[in-house]
């Protein structure tokens, strides 16, 4: 299953943000395509650019992203469960790019 797209335009190219497979376990991910034009075709990255695996566990089941930019720099807003899998909670982290590639890099 994929959900909660987030479409970003930078340059010339399109970025989808979406949340892909099980909400309710750590297979719930946030991963990355890229577009020359709205309509696709879409390249999808083949690894997901938030997950519980990216950030060793400190968010399990990352996902319902979107993005913020700030004066500081752009921000990816998401959801994830708390330790004991009770409830969603909200989380930020910097957004930054590496040429086309989102880079989010958990604290620690």
């Amino acid at each position: 299953m994929v959900e909660a797209p987030t479409i970003l335009r930078r340059g010339d190219v399109y970025h989808a943000l979406y949340s892909a497979n099980f909400y309710g376990d750590d297979t719930y991910a946030v991963g990355h395509a890229t577009a020359p034009a709205l309509e696709g075709p879409w390249t999808k990255d083949p690894e997901p650019v938030l997950s519980t695996e990216t950030t060793d566990g400190l968010y399990r089941g990352p996902g319902g992203q979107d993005v913020v930019t700030t004066p500081e720099g752009d921000v990816i807003v998401f959801h994830a469960w708390d330790g004991a899998y009770v409830k969603r909670e909200m989380y930020t982290l910097p957004l930054r790019w590496d040429g086309d590639t989102p880079v989010i890099t958990p604290p620690g």
